[in-house]
């Protein structure tokens, strides 16, 4: 009788363990929404001091390395694809570029939406550090 007792308890406790697993597998799978986080950056005049940039953005490697680098330059080279609208490889195109530049990664109307293909912009992490850039007079450090 012992036996059967014994039987009956691992039964329901396998029974149990993958309840618990279905559920936390049904939690886990139905709780993650992709939210478009809010950007933290607001407009401030150029020139003007915003509290929510970092002291200095680094150009060469917050903007060049982490932006163009690693996003536009697949096509935005000499010869690249996308040469016809801009070649960003160094500070004086991005630069000349800027404005034209955040609104393609704000995908706002006017401009072809980068990076192309995308339906979402780049993280606003780096559209913020780029806007931030501009906003502290597009440095060349």
């Amino acid at each position: 009788m012992g036996l059967q007792l014994t039987e009956g308890l691992n039964f329901n406790t396998i029974k149990m363990k993958k309840i618990i697993i279905i559920t936390l597998i049904f939690i886990g799978l139905t709780s993650c929404v992709k939210h478009k986080a809010e950007p933290i950056i607001k407009d401030v005049p150029v020139g003007e001091v915003d509290p929510n940039c970092p002291d200095t953005i680094v150009f060469s490697a917050q903007i060049m390395n982490d932006i163009f680098v690693m996003n536009c330059n697949g096509c935005h080279i000499l010869g690249g694809s996308g040469e016809s609208n801009g070649v960003f490889t160094n500070h004086a195109n991005i630069s000349d570029e800027a404005d034209k530049i955040l609104k393609a990664l704000k995908h706002e109307s006017g401009v072809t939406a980068m990076p192309l293909g995308s339906s979402d912009p780049l993280n606003d992490s780096l559209i913020n550090a780029f806007d931030c850039w501009m906003k502290q007079g597009k440095l060349n450090n």
